[in-house]
This record gives C-alpha cells, structure tokens and sequence, in this order.
C-alpha cells in the first residue's frame, strides 16, 4: 500500500471513529434549556403554603399577636414583597415568625428566589 493511501484510510477512519462517537441515544431530540429553579417558583404553588402554616395565624384575617400586615392574599403579599418587608422580616433579620424558630432555609431561599424573580401568582 503506498503511503497516500495509508494517510486516506487512516484519516477516514478517525473521521468515522469521531462521528460515531458523538451519536448518542438522544440524537434528533431538542436540548431542553435549563432554566433556574426560581423562574418555576410561583406564590400559589410554593410561597401561599410555607405563610398558610407560618404565618396566617397571625398575619390573616382577623390580624392577631399584634401583627400589623395581613399575609392573606397574594395581593397582600405582593404588596409586602414590594416594600421589602416580607423579606427583611423572613429572610435578613429572620424574626418571622414571631415567638418560634425561624422559616427553614429552604423556605428562606424559596421565598427570595420568588421575591427576586416577579413575585409571580
């Protein structure tokens, strides 16, 4: 075999070897875009719940242990969101809720990732 023919059948091996491994199961599928986690995030999903357990007891209707926001309507909650209070309260001082332990963390990062993407409903 002469060495031009050597060259042309080694390349066109290692072209076929590299195209046969990017084939994969998946092949003519559309990647999925990943998206942040807090773009799922929505109140009445994922936020209404953690205050239905946490804080309506306090913060709904009627107000009680002196509360001074009601937290019982998205409206409402926005409205919190917006002025920074709901945050400052759960999440920076964590003083909410008031006379027992602090949200989880977990609930903390859930509520900042809402109140930092849109507050969506």
């Amino acid at each position: 075999m002469t060495k031009i023919k050597t060259i042309f059948l080694l390349s066109i091996s290692l072209l076929f070897i590299a195209l046969i491994s990017r084939c994969t199961k998946d092949s003519g599928k559309v990647p999925v875009l990943q998206t942040s986690s807090c773009d799922t995030i929505t109140y009445t999903k994922h936020v209404k719940p953690i205050l239905e357990k946490q804080c309506l007891s306090c913060h709904g209707t009627p107000l009680a242990g002196g509360a001074p926001i009601f937290l019982d309507t998205y409206t409402s909650v926005k409205a919190s969101g917006t002025k920074g209070t709901l945050k400052k309260e759960t999440i920076d001082d964590a003083t909410m809720p008031l006379g027992g332990p602090p949200l989880s963390q977990a609930n903390q990062d859930l509520i900042s990732c809402w109140l930092t993407n849109g507050m969506k409903e």
